[in-house]
């Protein structure tokens, strides 16, 4: 990792990574302090997942499994597993649909391949029909319509309509018109950890097109979150995000101030001068932006030398245009000859080493990613690992962003993976 991308990459492990991907992941289950914001319609957090991404990470959501009410439907009380979704988008209410296959008892999750986004529109009856004919289910199946909706603050699952087909000598039971299948409250979840685990956020969605938009508020803050979900940007940022992305995601400069004060970590940076192998510790880091500039400030000291350091960014991708470093002790007129000479010899270092640094780094755009260092943790009874990729970074008014690719995954052994502090 390159010594700029280490000097920023403390805001990602504990930020954005952290508050990013736990609120992504937390999201897609449910598919199916004074207010931070300082203006109408910019929430503090924002995520937007894209097309690109959303089936990947609802399939690492299946089974989901759900109890039939026999009495109302003349359905023998058991378990059904919704084993496959396609995602179909939003719809004319406000909420969204998806096709899915259903199937008795506590069945494990289909291949992708078994339904394609011509299923949105297909008749159920004849998705059903060629399921079956394929061999894809037991006794019997049914392909459902699947509709999600958010209202504060919970999401719900309902099938609205259903259609089935069997092996012969067996029947399907119905579940068109079964409802409500899945319930999530978004209300007070806690995404953060160590020193933030006490620290409650307020999820709302929403469905814009082929994507989801999920925000979070502080807990408590935000009574009706309805214009922040109609912000004219998000269509915007979707149509400008890079090809190959898959997430986006915004945050006030405000909240993640608020999120780096919390945490309040010091950490190493390595000197990039050629032959040094020292390190200076990086401490109090503040981030502010505006259209197309970013700067990332804090203290950095070295030996017995303190430097107040800061990194400008500016352009569509924020690239480095400039990393100034100045001597925390800047007044040299000191009686003592050796004070004077220790307090100039600060000031030229200073300035050689900014210099070198601005060198180094000058146009180089300010991506942070995961890298080798994933994201663990846990939703229920399941772990999962995700990483990220930046490709683009941006700044406009108050909000820093950042596009690119993100990859879910179930953990195949949890008890392995590496003990990582904030």
């Amino acid at each position: 990792m390159s010594n700029l991308k280490f000097f920023v990459r403390w805001i990602h492990q504990v930020f954005w990574i952290r508050l990013v991907f736990f609120t992504l992941i937390s999201s897609i289950p449910l598919l199916f302090a004074p207010l931070i914001a300082s203006a109408q319609n910019v929430p503090p957090l924002r995520v937007l997942l894209l097309p690109r991404l959303i089936p990947d990470a609802i399939r690492q959501m299946l089974p989901i499994v759900f109890d039939s009410p026999g009495n109302a439907l003349a359905i023998e009380p058991q378990k059904i597993s919704v084993v496959a979704i396609v995602y179909c988008g939003e719809d004319s209410a406000g909420g969204a649909n998806a096709v899915g296959v259903a199937l008795p008892g506590q069945a494990q999750p289909l291949s992708s391949l078994v339904l394609s986004a011509s299923d949105c529109t297909a008749p159920l009856a004849s998705v059903a029909a060629r399921l079956m004919g394929a061999g894809v289910g037991p006794e019997w199946l049914e392909v459902i319509k699947l509709r999600a909706a958010w209202t504060p603050w919970r999401m719900t699952l309902a099938i609205a309509d259903a259609a089935g087909a069997a092996k012969p000598g067996f029947t399907a039971p119905t579940l068109k018109g079964l409802g409500q299948i899945k319930s999530y409250s978004t209300f007070g979840i806690r995404i953060l950890t160590g020193r933030g685990s006490n620290v409650g956020f307020d999820l709302a969605v929403s469905f814009p097109g082929s994507a989801i938009n999920v925000i979070a508020f502080l807990s408590g803050q935000v009574n009706n979150p309805t214009p922040y979900l109609n912000d004219l940007a998000v269509a915007n940022e979707i149509a400008n995000a890079p090809a190959m992305s898959n997430v986006i995601a915004d945050a006030q400069y405000t909240f993640v101030n608020q999120i780096l004060r919390l945490y309040g970590s010091t950490f190493e940076l390595p000197i990039p001068i050629q032959g040094v192998t020292e390190t200076m510790t990086a401490k109090n880091i503040t981030v502010a932006g505006a259209d197309n500039v970013m700067t990332v400030a804090g203290n950095l000291e070295y030996r017995t030398l303190g430097y107040n350091a800061s990194v400008r960014c500016a352009g569509d991708d924020l690239t480095v245009r400039q990393v100034t470093l100045d001597a925390s002790t800047a007044n040299c007129n000191q009686e003592d000859l050796m004070t004077q000479l220790q307090c100039q010899g600060q000031s030229i270092t200073s300035n050689a080493l900014a210099s070198a640094i601005t060198q180094y780094y000058q146009g180089q755009p300010l991506h942070v990613s995961t890298r080798t260092h994933p994201l663990d943790f846990a939703i229920g009874d399941t772990d999962y690992q995700a990483t990220f990729e930046a490709l683009k970074s941006s700044s406009r008014g108050g909000m820093f962003s950042e596009t690119g690719r993100a990859t879910i995954h179930r953990a195949a052994d949890p008890s392995k993976w590496p003990v990582r502090s904030n």
